[in-house]
């Protein structure tokens, strides 16, 4: 199944004060998956944008690994919306994975499905949130 879709994230952690702030605008910082990323302005402030590689499907994955992070909290802003090439049944996933093993085998999810979200259907609506652990 193919989830086309576009992805703004404009922020990232930072909960309380000695919290390190990451901006995830420093491509240089990422490890990029299935997708390609650039920098843009969203609704005046510095973001950025993952696009599905035209390649094929999959998940779409920034991962930033230069960072260890224990027990704690990852504030982000999180913007998305199917792509013009998207067919009306798709839904699109946005989400943060965290506590991901080095090899991406294991980690676990939250994300949000935004079309889900303003659907008029209550039980779509109810799968607007969801969290996972792969890959169990």
């Amino acid at each position: 199944m193919r989830f086309a879709q576009h992805l703004a994230v404009l922020l990232l952690c930072g909960a309380p004060l000695h919290a390190e702030k990451i901006p995830l605008t420093d491509l240089g910082r990422l490890e990029l998956k299935n997708t390609q990323a650039e920098v843009t302005t969203y609704r005046g402030r510095k973001a950025l944008k993952l696009i599905e590689q035209p390649s094929g499907p999959g998940q779409l994955l920034a991962i930033l690994r230069a960072y260890t992070f224990h027990d704690g909290t990852i504030d982000v802003d999180l913007a998305g919306a199917l792509s013009r090439t998207a067919v009306k049944s798709d839904r699109g996933f946005i989400g943060i994975a965290f506590r991901m093993q080095s090899d991406e085998s294991h980690y676990e999810c939250i994300y949000i499905r935004p079309t889900n979200g303003r659907a008029q259907d209550q039980l779509r609506r109810n799968h607007s949130t969801e969290y996972e652990s792969l890959p169990d």
